[in-house]
């Protein structure tokens, strides 16, 4: 006698439509806590970035006398690099001035756009002074001397906010040795 044939009472559609539906479902169960993971785990490289419109408070409007003189100021931020967050620290400095009590304030980079270092202000000339190349940049950042400097263009300009009596920069990096401003 031999044996009866096993007939599947579903069907071959039945059958492919079922192994289907488990195969998506399995899918689904992986795959979903899979990018779950994945997400979580690029979220702080991605919160990390800097958004351009973050200003940071730089000084209050009292610190900045309204007699034309720049005045240095540190800026200092804390920061979140990818799963690291950094207290509040130094990460730059600005020069701001205020010409009279109704004018705004204004916000000079202290990084020499030639190579990078630091200017200063000179009391005696009256100037910025870079110390790499002796430069000399204007009380409003431009080049003292276009001729004889090799910067290649005048110190650069930040943006400024004023919220209440606080001086707000949109502290900012940019390329050195070209002409354009181009944000680091």
């Amino acid at each position: 006698m031999s044996e009866p044939e096993n007939i599947d009472s579903t069907g071959p559609r039945r059958g492919f439509l079922y192994h289907l539906a488990a195969g998506l479902a399995a899918a689904v169960a992986v795959l979903g806590p899979l990018g779950v993971g994945i997400a979580a785990f690029l979220d702080p490289v991605v919160r990390s970035k800097k958004k351009k419109g973050d200003f940071i408070r730089v000084a209050s409007l009292d610190a900045v006398p309204p007699d034309g003189k720049p005045y240095r100021f540190a800026v200092i931020t804390d920061r979140n690099d990818a799963w690291t967050h950094h207290p509040p620290e130094p990460i730059g400095t600005v020069y701001l001035r205020r010409d009279s009590d109704s004018a705004p304030p204004v916000a000079i980079s202290s990084i020499c756009p030639h190579l990078g270092c630091g200017v200063h202000w000179d009391t005696s000339a009256d100037n910025f002074l870079c110390p790499c190349h002796n430069s000399e940049f204007k009380i409003d950042g431009a080049i003292a001397d276009p001729a004889s400097s090799p910067s290649p263009r005048g110190l650069d300009h930040l943006a400024v906010e004023l919220r209440g009596n606080d001086i707000w920069v949109n502290y900012l990096t940019f390329k050195v040795g070209v002409a354009d401003q181009i944000e680091v």
